[in-house]
């Protein structure tokens, strides 16, 4: 049985340590638990309610956050001058997959000794690239069909853009996802199956749950309108667009459709209904998707699908789950290993992979070079858009193909990225029972559109705000901060955290306190992702992704295959679209590989991150990463998915996430939605920033062994 925890009614300070004594099935975010201390809690929530009193705010939400996807049933699509009903397009077998999942790990067990016998040869069955959500799901179905296998993950961690640090603040350890945060419809989702499967415990969040106070303009409190206001005007749009994707002939950004609403609904230059309608759209699509209107495809924006089912948040973070999932692969797995170059252009021989190693600081150690009969190139898409002149890109010989390079051209890679904040509890300003908290004050093209979230379910009201900052306007200030070293990333850290404090002080008052300590992402420059997770760019082919998925076969049994959140046409931005994608490019090397073994003998590359004990790529606490480049999970921020990418890539990235996500999902999924999808977001550099200079009880735990 899957077990359902709530952290917010446990005790414990380490929430790595909550027992099953305070775990219980939740079905809704308000259900009561016998451990939990209601008059501590109670007494927070009226601390915090009369600071929001103070102000004369009526803190009854104004609008609930939807979910980031949505179901197949709920799908629609544009083709030709008809729409039609989207039907996932048949990627794979859900119950097959499920079946073989909970099997999986008995099939590994007994293929050992096939593995081992096989590993003697020189010419490896395949190389993953990338140890993200797609990677691991590609190597662990290999390997149950006992091919001789290597990961090779430039990070020092697997999980690519599904990323957990943990933060410690006043004695208590916070699992952060960087990227990818949501499972994105638990129901039947391979990762809901995985986490069973290791008895790692989720929230669910239901739509009910997902309370958000919205703020005017200026200092002038919770808007007026209501949830039904908001619903409607989204409503509203949504339909209108959808009439527009039926009738028109050309596909055109997004805003332009919203532009036209705009103008024929009255909705002049930042008067109310104008601010108000910015607000929703960069609420409901732009946080989602991470990219503004102005990039998404009006045909294809929302072409995605999803699983049904609540929102699910791992307590412990993304990281874990993928750490558990991928511990039988320790020895197949090399971290630091970041592929420069793969030649092949002999069909009737072996294809070489060359990659770096680097040691802890990135520093070049070595280039080795490795000879496989297949090649799974799971990075994410931000990668594969970087030319061969470019730094962390990848060079083919020979070229990809003409139509897989411009399926890459067209698809869009989106950025959500994150700030957290953590208060002292006596500084906390907000209601810790409202999830979600966002203002109509960042219509102005100078400012920047931040929603933050507190995560009451998640850290038991703990004091941190989470802030996600989306498309245009996150791009903007990476653009003018986000560089590599200490100098620029501690700039950049206190100008989003300053950007963030000018929404919050809109929001909450001129004498809102300034963060103890804050950690931030920076996914657009992140040397392995370049983004959180994929959104459908406008001018897209309709089968972008389906081409970039297509692989490029060399002969019967060798060939060039590709996985990720971005090669999934209904899952793209979230980490279970990552894991489907590596799961079937698996089963095509499998269907098109020899039953012989190959008749080269020696020994197999050997990972140098692996102890002879068998012990080491996955960190004990839970950190991954991935490595050549996230596979793409998730974030949407949502599945987002990581989608943190987070990357998971999704959110939800997320929602992704691959990607998850972020990531973001995640990504979607996540935000965005890494694996790929995920949902999506920072680098291993980024510490935090100490805003308080006497806080001496801040400190991040970024080692090797957890990235979300």
């Amino acid at each position: 049985m899957l077990l359902i925890y709530a952290i917010g009614k446990s005790d414990s300070k380490n929430l790595d340590q909550i027992d099953e004594k305070s775990a219980f099935n939740v079905i809704s975010l308000s259900s009561n638990s016998s451990n939990y201390k209601q008059e501590e809690q109670e007494n927070r929530r009226n601390n915090a309610q009369q600071q929001l009193d103070k102000n004369g705010f009526n803190h009854q939400p104004t609008l609930r956050k939807r979910r980031r996807r949505r179901t197949s049933e709920e799908m629609f699509r544009h083709s030709n001058k008809d729409m039609h009903r989207l039907v996932p397009s048949g990627e794979y077998d859900n119950a097959k997959m499920i079946t073989e999942l909970f099997h999986e790990l008995d099939t590994i067990e007994n293929e050992d000794e096939v593995t081992e016998k096989s590993s003697s040869s020189k010419i490896l069955d395949c190389v993953i690239i990338g140890g993200g959500w797609a990677g691991i799901a590609a190597a662990m179905r290999l390997k149950a069909g006992g091919k001789n296998i290597q990961i090779l993950e430039a990070r020092n961690h697997i999980g690519g853009r599904s990323h957990t640090k943990k933060i410690t603040v006043n004695e208590h350890i916070y699992p952060i996802d960087m990227g990818s945060q949501w499972i994105h419809g638990v129901d039947d989702n391979p990762i809901t199956v995985i986490a069973q499967q290791h008895n790692l415990p989720l929230v669910l969040e239901n739509d009910e749950d997902a309370d958000m106070l919205v703020f005017e303009e200026n200092g002038g409190g919770p808007v007026e309108e209501n949830e039904a206001y908001f619903d409607a005007l989204f409503d509203e749009f949504y339909t209108y667009q959808e009439e527009s994707q039926c009738s028109t002939e050309e596909d055109k950004p997004l805003s332009d459709v919203a532009d036209k609403y705009q103008k024929e609904n009255g909705m002049n230059d930042n008067n109310k209904e104008d601010r108000y309608f910015n607000f929703i759209m960069n609420n409901m699509i732009e946080q989602s998707y991470g990219e503004g209107l102005g990039e998404l495809s009006s045909w294809w924006w929302n072409s995605d699908s999803g699983f049904p089912g609540s929102e699910g948040l791992p307590i412990n973070g993304y990281e874990p789950i993928i750490d558990a999932y991928a511990k039988p692969l320790e020895s197949q797995i090399m971290l630091n290993a970041r592929v420069s170059y793969i030649d092949y252009q002999n069909t009737n021989s072996a294809i070489t992979v060359e990659y770096e190693l680097r040691d802890e600081r990135g520093e070049l150690k070595d280039v080795e070079t490795v000879r496989t009969k297949n090649v799974i190139v799971t990075v994410p898409l931000g990668v594969l858009k970087r030319t061969d002149e470019e730094a962390s890109s990848i060079e083919f010989q020979p070229s990809l193909p003409e139509e897989k390079k411009v399926a890459i051209s067209q698809l869009g890679m989106g950025l959500l990225n994150k700030v957290i904040m953590f208060w002292k509890e006596e500084d906390v300003f907000w209601s810790k029972d409202i999830e979600w908290y966002g203002d109509v004050a960042g219509t102005n093209e100078q400012s920047y559109k931040f929603e933050f979230y507190t995560p009451f379910s998640m850290n038991g009201g703990r004091p941190f705000l989470v802030g996600f900052l989306t498309g245009d306007d996150a791009w903007r200030l990476e653009e003018k901060y986000g560089f590599s070293g200490d100098d620029e990333d501690e700039m950049y850290k206190k100008e989003i955290t300053a950007e963030a404090m000018k929404s919050l002080r809109n929001m909450f008052g001129a004498e809102t306190p300034s963060p103890d300590m804050v950690v931030a992402t920076r996914w657009g420059t992140d040397p392995y992702s370049f983004g959180s997770y994929s959104f459908n760019k406008v001018g897209m082919n309709e089968n972008a992704r389906s081409i970039l998925a297509k692989p490029i076969l060399l002969n019967d049994s060798s060939g060039l295959y590709f996985a990720g959140e971005a090669t999934s046409s209904a899952y793209f931005g979230t980490t279970h679209g990552a894991f489907i994608s590596g799961r079937t490019a698996a089963e095509e090397v499998l269907m098109s590989t020899d039953d012989d073994p190959p008749s080269e003998t020696s020994s197999p590359v050997e990972s140098p991150n692996v102890d002879d004990d068998d012990e080491a790529n996955v960190d004990e606490d839970g950190d991954d990463d991935e490595a050549n480049v996230d596979d793409d999970d998730g974030a949407n921020v949502d599945d987002d998915e990581d989608e943190a990418s987070v990357d998971e890539d999704d959110v939800e990235a997320s929602v992704d996430g691959d990607d998850d996500e972020a990531s973001v999902d995640e990504d979607d999924d996540e935000a965005s939605v890494d694996d790929d999808d995920d949902e999506a977001s920072v680098d291993d550099d980024d510490d935090e920033a100490s805003v308080d200079d006497d806080d001496d009880e801040a400190s991040v735990d970024d080692d090797d062994s957890f990235w979300k």
